[in-house]
């Protein structure tokens, strides 16, 4: 089940010496699952949005947010993130500063780190520019993480169950991830 997954470090990534960025989902499993994942499909979901990080996604409830910088010696970053962990199901929004930018290799190395973290190995990648759209799949668990690069941010899409039969829920998770669009500059010179 979910809560036999490692609980990972505070930060959603942390440096290493290469200068690549190593994501780690924040599987904080506290409590025993209060509302089953089949009870969502009834509510209304709830969007948020993160100006700072330019995004909004739909959560089935209210998410928990949290944000924190890791320390000099570990990356020194901010980090900031909406989640809804539970024992069968985790959907996790993190959004990671970074400094630069965050290049395709990057990417590449962070959703394999991703995918270990999940215990669980990448079954299919739809890859873009700035994207890495990953199926994960292990013993006890499956799902999606979609890791994105906007600017000086990495952003962690993450939606774990444990039963295939809540993977509309993931994929309806995921798919409510947007990008906001940057408000572009209305001075031209007069006014």
């Amino acid at each position: 089940m979910l809560q036999d997954l490692p609980t990972p470090p505070a930060a959603a990534l942390a440096s290493n010496r290469s200068g690549g960025y190593t994501p780690a989902v924040l599987l904080k499993l506290f409590a025993p699952l209060v509302v089953a994942a089949g009870a969502f499909a009834q509510t209304d979901w709830v969007t948020v949005k993160s100006a700072e990080c330019g995004y909004t996604a739909s959560f089935p409830q209210q998410p928990t947010f949290h944000s924190d910088a890791v320390p000099e010696y570990a990356g020194g970053f901010r980090f900031s993130e909406w989640s809804i962990v539970e024992d069968h199901l985790v959907l996790d929004v993190t959004c990671s500063e970074v400094n630069g930018t965050v290049t395709e290799a990057r990417l590449d190395l962070g959703k394999t780190e991703a995918a270990k973290t999940a215990h669980a190995k990448i079954i299919r990648e739809r890859k873009s520019k700035g994207v890495r759209d990953l199926d994960v799949e292990g013993e006890e668990t499956l799902g999606r993480i979609k890791m994105i690069a906007e600017g000086k941010h990495l952003i962690q899409v993450i939606a774990l169950v444990d039963d295939p039969k809540n993977l509309p829920l993931v994929n309806k998770f995921v798919e409510s991830f947007r990008l906001t669009p940057k408000r572009k500059s209305t001075h031209n010179g007069t006014h």
